[in-house]
């Protein structure tokens, strides 16, 4: 009887863990890389656009969402520009509604791009 509860709890656990890790797996970015050219600074993290582009394009309070819109930019490895997010707004709209989505400063530049 114990063994049989013990492998029950075994199979339950694995399952869950299986769960959990393909939940967790991020979908990726496609960068169109003929299409902008510059390439995400942590020197030079321009506040003003990230706020103005997260108040055109995202819910929410502009200034807190600033920070998610660089977690974007950040992981797609291309500065935050209106041509961009304009170009990725399904995107970046979708990945910051997402419970993956972070600040730039929590990522890692270009963790979201696909690998080509």
């Amino acid at each position: 009887m114990k063994k049989t509860i013990l492998i029950a709890v075994i199979v339950v656990a694995a399952l869950f863990a299986l769960y959990w890790l393909t939940r967790r797996r991020k979908a990726c970015i496609s960068l169109d890389a003929g299409k902008f050219n510059l390439r995400w600074d942590d020197k030079a993290i321009p506040h003003g656009d990230l706020n103005r582009i997260a108040g055109k394009y995202l819910d929410g309070d502009p200034q807190d969402n600033g920070y998610l819109v660089g977690g974007f930019f950040k992981g797609i490895d291309t500065y935050p520009q209106d041509g961009a997010a304009k170009y990725y707004q399904n995107e970046l709209r979708a990945w910051a509604a997402s419970k993956e989505s972070l600040p730039y400063s929590q990522m890692i530049t270009g963790e979201l791009l696909c690998d080509n």
